[in-house]
């Protein structure tokens, strides 16, 4: 009989080279995904919409006053047809102030360039993210709804333009761009920019090529359109049965606040899966995604300089761990989210896995080692050049993060504890990164 420790020794290796092949596979077929990705041809005439059929809705708190002046501005550049602030009642006079007051922004119907843009503040009772962008989905008078964080930052003045493109079909119903980081010129400096700043860089830098590659393989995303900008059909986000299921929606019995990128991107992928849909105003239509991943759609977010960033990546990984367990769990289950998006149910199925994983591999490791220094010195070797040369392409597209790589590597090696903390922390709801409450609360016009 062969020892058992015999067998182990010729099955670690080979388990850890089955693995190290899959995430080579993977890589190779995202990469041949990412290339077929084609994006939507802009209609010079006779387009479907046009900006001026957008009405631009902006849930805030606690503004920034420094950056929203300057992305509101970026918002007009595009010639939208109305933006609507979104705030709690206290803070609507302050708002329409600081509006009333701020250069170019002087006039609460904003003609800037000439072009007149309609401006409205509306009030809900507490800041509640999702009731707030109810309340500017019911005031809206476009045909196209863009949900607009506000510190979204429209990289050119034809955002508007390659966004809607998607639109022309007739079956999307929900668009987005690449989300990409505003780095002022001052800041582009290697001994000004922070360490917190390379790692959003780093974290970013690697998820585009993802987007691309999910689209093409079956029409989905990674794994959720992104809130900063989103444009959404009006009569999708108006009708009744989509708002009550978005301001129902719970987790662990508490009604959710924010998150409502990662819903919205999932009802409109799998809304023909959800039960009830009778009480939908509009008629039934399997919704389809429209990514237009070029560079003038491109929308950008500026980057926390200092420790609040580490609160901000525990709502990215906390929001993307609920939204994985509601797609594969929930709605739709894994066997019907296969049947509308199997590359997504696959790699969502994957992250979810992705612990598991890691402690089997740091075992691997640990016995190669043991066993087989010499082939764990090769090994580990070729996985440090492939990961140095990730992150030389990293520099050479950010040269003023080269003296503080060391935020990029911690970046990378995030996921060693963002996946443990957020299922530690799962039912935890602490969404906000401003000083808010969330409430149920009746909205009002003010």
């Amino acid at each position: 009989m062969i020892p058992m420790i015999d067998i182990a020794k010729v099955t670690a290796p080979s388990l850890l080279m089955t693995l190290y092949f899959w995430d080579y596979r993977d890589r190779k077929e995202t990469a041949r995904y990412a290339s077929q990705y084609k994006p939507f041809a802009i209609k010079t005439d006779d387009a479907t919409f046009t900006p001026n059929d957008v009405s631009v809705v902006v849930p805030t708190i606690d503004w920034d006053e420094s950056t929203l002046p300057a992305n509101i501005k970026t918002w007009m550049k595009n010639k939208v047809r109305e933006i609507i602030f979104v705030t709690v009642r206290r803070d609507a006079e302050k708002l329409r102030e600081f509006l009333r007051t701020t250069p170019c922004l002087g006039d609460i119907r904003m003609p800037c360039g000439g072009l007149p843009i309609p401006v409205k503040v509306v009030t809900v009772e507490q800041a509640n993210k999702r009731r707030q962008l109810c309340r500017g989905f019911n005031e809206a008078e476009g045909d196209i709804i863009a949900l607009v964080d506000d510190d979204a930052h429209w990289k050119t003045d034809r955002t508007m333009i390659n966004l809607l493109a998607p639109f022309e079909y007739q079956n999307v119903g929900l668009t987005g761009g690449p989300i990409t980081s505003y780095v002022p010129e001052e800041r582009q400096n290697e001994s000004v920019i922070t360490g917190w700043e390379v790692a959003a860089l780093r974290i970013r830098h690697r998820r585009r090529p993802g987007m691309a590659a999910f689209y093409a393989a079956d029409m989905s995303t990674n794994f959720t359109i992104s809130g900063l900008t989103m444009l959404m059909r009006a009569k999708i986000a108006r009708d009744p049965y989509f708002q009550y299921l978005f301001i129902n929606d719970t987790w662990a019995g508490v009604k959710e606040n924010s998150s409502d990128d990662a819903w919205i991107t999932r009802y409109i992928l799998f809304q023909h899966h959800f039960p009830n849909r009778e009480y939908s105003t509009i008629e039934p239509t399997e919704w389809k995604l429209g990514m237009q991943l070029t560079d003038d759609a491109e929308v950008q977010t500026a980057l926390l300089p200092d420790s609040r960033f580490v609160g901000q990546c525990k709502r990215w990984y906390k929001s993307g761990l609920r939204h994985r367990l509601n797609c594969l769990l929930y709605e739709p289950g894994r066997e019907k989210m296969t049947q509308t998006a199997p590359y997504m149910a696959r790699k969502m199925l994957g992250g979810m896995l992705n612990p598991i994983f890691t402690f089997i591999r740091f075992v691997l490791w640990c016995l190669l080692i043991c066993w087989y220094p010499t082939i764990a010195c090769i090994g580990g070797m070729y996985v440090l050049y492939a990961w140095i040369k990730s992150l030389m392409a990293f520099i050479d597209q950010y040269p003023y993060c080269a003296s503080k790589i060391w935020a990029a590597v911690l970046a990378d090696e995030l996921y060693l504890i963002s996946d443990l903390y957020s299922w530690a922390t799962i039912n935890q709801d602490a969404w906000l990164n401003r000083p808010s409450v969330d409430g149920t609360p009746e909205s009002q016009t003010t």
